[in-house]
């Protein structure tokens, strides 16, 4: 027997719970300041409005089943590249994640206090024209294990998610690489394939108002030496601490995945890898998708639907 992940996926940034929503919170600031660095990195500072502008953001909640029948450290999550612009992901207690380098090394990534894993996807990487690289990753345990972990992404826009290399990026030493192309078109099309120690960043005590800080250019510097060699790095951050990610990932998670029946509480989403079901060879997960939560109140609603007898940590 094997082991499956089994996926929910809100995009959204107004989540279900306080947890999420503060989680949220910091997530999508962390994720701002990273986008800042990466196109001051390629010298585009000017297109980083219009850019931010362009995108979406998803969390996506995991849980790796323990299966007794099998022992042993399994690859439970085939190698793969993810297909979307950058991807952090938070990991519990059980770690897992490892990561490809380019001379084909798997580099094991470790759950430790304010640390996050970052990865490029592939449309950051045709965005960039390839000068930075999506890199491969698994997620590899022991079969007597449960794990949980969090991934919150920056997307294409479902109604600006047009891939094309900014021309400043192109040149006789650069030609394009990719032609331009529509994110959900891809993704509809797209199959992910199973294809035969990371830099840390301290990102801790930045935020936007930093630019000009010499941490901000000791920060950036790292970050861009990390993309190129691994096309990841870990990111120390520190608005994120032990209670909130506990909270999440040791609480509050597990106790959304009991919750008996949870895919028929919304109609399935037509937008690729949203709504309930979807399925991949090897990749079989169930996802779920919210929408118009901007307020607390329509997440109270949300948390009220799933558990009507109220839940302390949905609140």
């Amino acid at each position: 027997m094997k082991l499956y992940g089994l996926i929910l996926i809100i995009v959204s940034f107004s989540m279900v719970s306080n947890l999420v929503w503060n989680y949220a919170i910091h997530m999508k600031e962390l994720l701002q300041m990273i986008h800042k660095m990466v196109l001051e990195i390629l010298g585009l500072e000017d297109h980083y409005n219009s850019h931010m502008e362009s995108i979406d953001y998803s969390m996506r909640f995991t849980k790796y089943y323990n299966d007794i029948s099998e022992t042993g450290t399994k690859v439970v999550m085939p190698s793969h590249k993810d297909p979307n612009y950058i991807s952090i992901i938070g990991q519990h207690n059980i770690g897992g994640l490892e990561i490809e380098t380019s001379n084909g090394e798997w580099i094991s990534t470790t759950p430790i206090k304010n640390s996050f894993t970052v990865l490029l996807g592939e449309a950051f990487m045709a965005w960039t024209n390839k000068i930075f690289q999506a890199p491969c990753h698994r997620v590899k345990i022991d079969g007597s294990e449960e794990r949980y972990s969090i991934v919150f992404s920056t997307i294409p826009s479902f109604t600006n998610d047009v891939i094309n290399p900014p021309k400043e990026l192109v040149d006789e030493e650069h030609p394009l690489l990719f032609k331009s192309f529509k994110y959900y078109d891809y993704m509809k099309e797209r199959n992910i394939k199973i294809l035969c120690n990371s830099i840390a960043v301290d990102l801790s005590g930045l935020d936007l108002t930093c630019l000009h800080d010499k941490t901000w250019a000791v920060a950036r510097a790292n970050i861009a030496h990390a993309l190129k060699k691994f096309g990841g790095f870990e990111a120390v951050y520190d608005q994120i601490g032990p209670e909130l990610r506990g909270g999440l990932l040791g609480q509050a998670i597990p106790e959304l995945f009991e919750v008996p029946d949870i895919e028929k509480l919304i109609n399935p989403s037509q937008v690729p890898y949203h709504g309930f079901f979807f399925q991949k060879k090897g990749f079989p997960f169930l996802s779920l998708k919210m929408f118009e939560l901007s307020s607390k109140n329509n997440v109270q609603d949300f948390s009220n639907m799933i558990w009507p007898q109220g839940n302390i940590f949905f609140r």
